[in-house]
């Protein structure tokens, strides 16, 4: 690899790649997880999205749009509305650990012999690592 090369590399890396010395036509998700402030560079970035790409995606499956996840609100500060879709919410890995709790609690109260309640615990491994210390 050529010094020049290697430097560019490493430039990218680190997020201060010298504009137009980067062509990655294959991009289809841009995300922007930093501030941008500068138009010139806020441009720069968005139009790496835009590079055409034949065959992407197939013969004849060309590369016909790009998303941008923005978890900064450059688009908003550069008064920018592009066409979006609605994100699905998924449910928090705390909040459903805590619904497959609630559910061995009924499933536990619902038994009656100890037993039956053993069994119970075998499908729930998960809430029964849970010893209280009182």
């Amino acid at each position: 690899m050529d010094p020049q090369t290697k430097s560019r590399q490493e430039a990218t890396k680190r997020g201060h790649a010298p504009a137009g010395q980067i062509n990655i036509p294959e991009i289809v998700n841009l995300v922007f997880f930093k501030m941008v402030r500068s138009k010139t560079k806020f441009w720069q970035m968005v139009g790496r999205g835009t590079r055409l790409r034949p065959d992407l995606f197939g013969i004849g499956q060309d590369k016909k749009l790009f998303y941008i996840f923005d978890c900064c609100q450059n688009l908003e500060f550069f008064g920018q509305t592009p066409d979006t879709v609605a994100g699905s919410a998924n449910e928090s890995l705390s909040r459903k650990l805590f619904s497959n709790r609630v559910e061995l609690i009924a499933e536990l109260d619902k038994q009656k012999d100890p037993e039956s309640k053993n069994e119970v615990r075998k499908k729930w491994p998960i809430g029964c690592a849970m010893k209280s210390n009182r």
